[in-house]
């Protein structure tokens, strides 16, 4: 009688961890992806104030625009001191960059064409994630210029900033190298992303800090796989792009 019952108890405590597990009561991390972290919504705007409250930063979803037969959407951000556009296309293994366009002082609008496209942001984006950009463009005087961009999810943070709090925010730090003939100039940024919202506070090459004020984003309807650790259980789900 006593081992049936212990048989019992050891199947019931079984039944209860999976079924936790499964649940999301303990706090497993899921797998993060791109298009949850920054919507891509043609018209999506964030507006960002640098902590001082001197500057403001505006992003947008712009487009569509034609890039080598392909249709993509543009990611304007414009501050007065910087402004650059990215032009990304959303595919299922991530945000893919094709050209980035920056504004330099003295020099102009210099534009880098990514061939073949890169990870903007990749799939899935867990802590600890890694990639790689590089892209190359003519400058009269300068020559040829590669730029090479370094990015890695170091953390995740929850987020607070004058437009609310944002849990399980990507911290992603990136490093950017431009190699010219006269030598390589190298700047740190980085960037927090809230899930469904996008890009919630920033620290730019000037070593500014800009926060989110206000945001107006819609959402495409996405289901995720969620990948509890350890394997003690598995959820699987489909993701959906339109």
């Amino acid at each position: 009688m006593n081992i049936k019952i212990d048989k019992m108890l050891l199947r019931l405590v079984y039944a209860v961890v999976c079924a936790i597990c499964i649940s999301g009561v303990f706090d497993f991390p899921p797998q993060c992806y791109a298009q949850n972290y920054y919507p891509d919504e043609f018209g999506n705007t964030w507006r960002l104030r640098s902590t001082d409250g001197v500057e403001e930063k505006i992003v947008t979803i712009e487009g569509p625009e034609i890039v080598n037969g392909e249709e993509l959407r543009i990611i304007m951000d414009q501050s007065p001191e910087d402004l650059s556009k990215l032009y990304i296309k959303t595919e299922t293994d991530g945000i893919k960059l094709y050209r980035l366009v920056a504004e330099v002082p003295l020099i102009g609008e210099v534009v880098y064409d990514i061939t073949p496209p890169q990870d903007y942001l990749p799939n899935p984006l867990d802590l600890g994630t890694k990639w790689t950009i590089e892209g190359e463009a003519s400058v009269p005087l300068l020559g040829t210029i590669q730029s090479i961009i370094e990015s890695e999810v170091v953390a995740i943070d929850d987020v607070t900033v004058p437009a609310g709090s944002f849990p399980n925010s990507l911290k992603i730090e990136q490093t950017v190298t431009n190699v010219v003939l006269i030598g390589n100039v190298e700047v740190d940024m980085t960037m927090w992303l809230a899930p469904n919202v996008g890009i919630v506070k920033t620290i730019d090459r000037r070593d500014v800090t800009f926060e989110l004020v206000s945001y107006d984003v819609a959402t495409e309807e996405i289901e995720i796989a969620v990948q509890p650790k350890d394997n003690l259980a598995t959820a699987w789900g489909a993701l959906k792009i339109e």
